[in-house]
């Protein structure tokens, strides 16, 4: 038994339990005739069977294979044998590889819902599911590496991206211009080069038919292009996709808190969520300014001197203190009320609760400064992020995402965001940089990105398309900073 629990998806119930399940739905089924004989008599009922469709999928294999069978078997009455040769065909397509124990459970049907890019298949009976996957082709190309989880992306015909772009303090040389706005007037133009078109009110049209609650006066800019690629899903139907890009910057400082909790519900509710910005020292994604102005005190309390810049706080404090430790100096200024900190922290997203990097007066002046405000980490067992997914998984089917993180030491995140539920390697693909990032590159690197992700391209080809771009454009590249992480349980090729 350890060995198939190991190998198999969960240890098997035992045989009464199936049975007893089989007995309660045969009885709840007879009870739901028994009543319509009741209410419309045995005509009325023979009509109604005979009018009652046998699936959802009208074209293509599915409903080719699914032939004429009234009220096929639903999922919970196939029988183990008919799992068992399921799960071989989908093992041979390359979509599980869990082990044939004939038990259809949670691997199952995420391999089911590749190959019928989406939930189609639990209105099939076991017969017609079989005779779809005997028909369908192996992917060929690109062996050994790992698809993203496109069925569960595309299956309600949208692919719904967030774009967050972290604020940025720097000053581009010679002006007093912040970077970000620069970099986004760099995307809008790219996004109108690429067919996209500025359309609020149509992304909130097609994300509502798409299960999405988003609102005419919710944040940031969205971006639409109608039939943006065709999915041909091995063996479903053929559909067109659109895609919505939300656009989340703020370059006025004013409205961090709105851009965090936009990029929240895109981490929850969406397909892809891509952060490029700050990495706050791998504490997580920031949207606005965090320090507004350090007011260094005298012992009466007047102001010495001021400063807006922590790194140059870092070296006041340092050049004070008898031992050069700029962060000791800072603590006794803070105990003794010699400084005033005006923060900012609407805009942050903790989402690593413990200072990897405690040896660093920045990543030490963040976390102080979270603490300030009251920010608590919104990852792990008790934190909002897992209960907003579990929520979306309820609402709108949302059991898998893809996650991207370009900023300095994003992977500190990964650990807090896997320890999160709904946010294990089956549910959620990263992509994470393993060292500091440098500037110019942000824009080329998310559109390689995305036009990776709307080619279809393998898990390992988006990383490897985006390393590229970072090689051609980053300021300072020092190899390749990009790496996935959850891939290695995803469809193989």
């Amino acid at each position: 038994m350890v060995g198939r629990a190991v190998l198999g998806e969960v240890a098997r119930p035992q045989t009464h339990g199936r049975a007893r399940r089989r007995a309660a739905v045969l009885r709840s089924a007879e009870e739901t005739i028994l009543g319509l004989q009741r209410a419309a008599g045995n005509a009325g009922v023979a009509t109604l069977l005979r009018q009652t469709p046998t699936t959802t999928t009208t074209t293509g294999p599915a409903a080719q294979a699914a032939g004429g069978d009234l009220l096929p078997a639903p999922p919970e009455l196939w029988s183990e044998d008919e799992i068992k040769d399921i799960q071989r065909q989908l093992r041979r397509l390359r979509l599980y590889s869990l082990g044939v124990d004939g038990i259809l459970g949670r691997g199952s049907e995420q391999g089911l819902v590749e190959a019928f890019g989406g939930d189609s298949w639990r209105s099939l009976g076991p017969d017609a599911v079989l005779t779809a996957l005997r028909g369908a082709t192996r992917p060929g190309s690109a062996r050994g590496q790992h698809n993203l989880r496109y069925g569960e992306l595309f299956k309600d015909g949208v692919l719904d991206v967030t774009l967050g772009v972290g604020y940025m303090e720097e000053e581009s040389p010679g002006k007093h211009t912040l970077y970000m706005t620069d970099l986004l007037q760099e995307l809008d133009g790219m996004f109108s080069a690429r067919g996209f078109h500025d359309d609020h009110g149509l992304a909130e049209r097609l994300l509502t038919d798409a299960h999405r609650d988003v609102g005419p006066s919710a944040f940031g800019r969205f971006y639409v292009k109608q039939d943006a690629l065709t999915y041909r899903p091995p063996a479903g139907d053929a559909r067109s996709v659109h895609v919505v890009v939300r656009l989340l910057g703020d370059d006025t400082g004013q409205h961090g808190g709105e851009a965090a909790q936009a990029f929240e519900e895109g981490m929850t509710q969406g397909d892809v969520a891509y952060y490029t910005g700050h990495g706050r020292y791998g504490s997580g994604p920031d949207f606005d300014r965090n320090f507004l102005r350090f007011q260094l005190l005298d012992a009466e309390g007047n102001v010495t001197q001021e400063l807006t810049d922590y790194e140059r706080l870092e070296r006041v404090l340092r050049r004070e203190s008898r031992d050069g430790n700029a962060w000791r100096r800072f603590r006794w200024r803070v105990d003794h009320d010699r400084i005033r900190v005006e923060v900012s922290n609407r805009g942050n997203l903790l989402l690593a609760a413990r200072n990897r990097h405690p040896g660093e007066f920045g990543a030490n002046l963040i976390y102080w400064a979270l603490e300030q405000s009251g920010n608590t980490a919104i990852t792990g067992g008790e934190g909002r992020l897992g209960a907003e997914a579990a929520q979306a998984q309820t609402d709108r089917q949302r059991r898998y995402r893809v996650m991207v993180f370009d900023g300095c030491r994003t992977q500190d995140y990964e650990q807090h965001i896997r320890s999160t539920p709904g946010f294990d390697t089956r549910s959620a693909d990263m992509i994470e940089t393993n060292r500091e990032t440098g500037f110019y590159a942000e824009a080329e690197a998310f559109m390689a990105f995305l036009e990776a992700i709307v080619g279809q391209q393998s898990a390992e080809e988006v990383v490897h398309g985006m390393n590229r771009e970072m090689r051609a454009h980053e300021e300072g590249y020092e190899g390749a900073p990009f790496k996935g992480t959850g891939f290695g349980d995803n469809p193989s090729r």
